[in-house]
């Protein structure tokens, strides 16, 4: 009996198995390279942070943002976006993003220029909510030299604390308020000690205590020691740092004539006129100048 002309013969179907069991082994091989080697390229696997200039600790909230990054859609990043939510952030001025495939992204960051570290004295306290609602107690503040004032975090105060001058605000005790107002006068003191420490830094050294107080007509308080002696200074207008050294200078040599080994109290002018608060004598001082 003969076979039909349409019946595949035996070696035709087995060549029809191969092909396909051959195509089958190819897709997955394809879907398997594509689960390997290209779907974890659509997400976020290479970040690379870098600082222009001085590097500064990020705060938590930014660091978290940075670190979400990790694993997240790489299409759905937005560089942008994401630039411009980390600029709000107060020790960051300005900041950079990029991204290139495969799952790379690139983030450049210029920090802000701290001045001063701001401490409110016992007992006061600023209140603000984070994006939960939950309430958030400040005691630290941070203000640069453009005169922006961001929250402090204790990473950043930790830092900053041997290198810009550490200033209590003094005010009433109890205070409870939702924000900081800071006045041209009093950043006018914190340029003047920032000065002092780049001018006389062996002078700036022997501050031990710095205060704003703002309730007896904003004048700036400094403590210094010399040996048994501690000088109190009430700085009553914003004067330059050089004259501030002078000022320095000039009641040191006042105290060790004397051989006083108390405290002793000095109130400073804007015309660089120095009282002697024990004996109520003023002195201008060699080299001190009318601004």
């Amino acid at each position: 009996m003969r076979s039909s002309p349409y019946e595949p013969d035996h070696h035709t179907v087995h060549n029809i198995l191969i092909l396909v069991v051959g195509l089958l082994l190819l897709a997955g091989a394809g879907v398997a390279i594509f689960y390997i080697m290209i779907y974890p390229k659509q997400h976020v696997d290479y970040i690379e942070l870098q600082y222009n200039g001085t590097a500064l600790p990020l705060s938590d909230r930014a660091q978290q943002m940075i670190d979400q990054l990790h694993g997240s859609s790489f299409a759905d990043l937005d560089p942008a976006k994401l630039a411009s939510t980390l600029q709000q952030e107060g020790e960051i001025e300005t900041v950079t993003v990029s991204k290139s495939y495969p799952g790379k992204v690139y983030i450049t960051i210029t920090c802000t220029d701290p001045i001063a570290v701001l401490t409110l004295s016992a007992g006061n306290y600023i209140v603000k909510s984070d994006e939960q609602g939950n309430e958030i107690i400040i005691t630290d503040m941070i203000i640069t030299d453009t005169g922006a004032v961001f929250d402090g975090y204790d990473s950043l105060v930790e830092t900053l604390g041997s290198h810009v001058p550490v200033c209590t605000i003094d005010t009433t005790d109890g205070l409870i308020t939702n924000e900081l107002t800071i006045d041209p006068r009093f950043f006018c003191y914190l340029m003047m000690l920032q000065g002092l420490q780049t001018r006389s830094e062996r002078i700036y050294n022997l501050l031990t205590e710095i205060k704003y107080d703002t309730t007896n007509h904003s004048e700036l308080k400094l403590r210094l020691s010399q040996g048994d002696t501690i000088l109190q200074y009430e700085i009553v207008d914003p004067i330059s740092s050089d004259a501030l050294a002078q000022a320095i200078r000039l009641t040191s040599s006042m105290v060790e004539d004397t051989g006083r080994d108390k405290i002793v109290q000095f109130s400073v002018f804007d015309t660089y006129v120095v009282i002697d608060h024990d004996t109520m004598t003023a002195d201008k001082g060699v080299g001190f100048g009318i601004r």
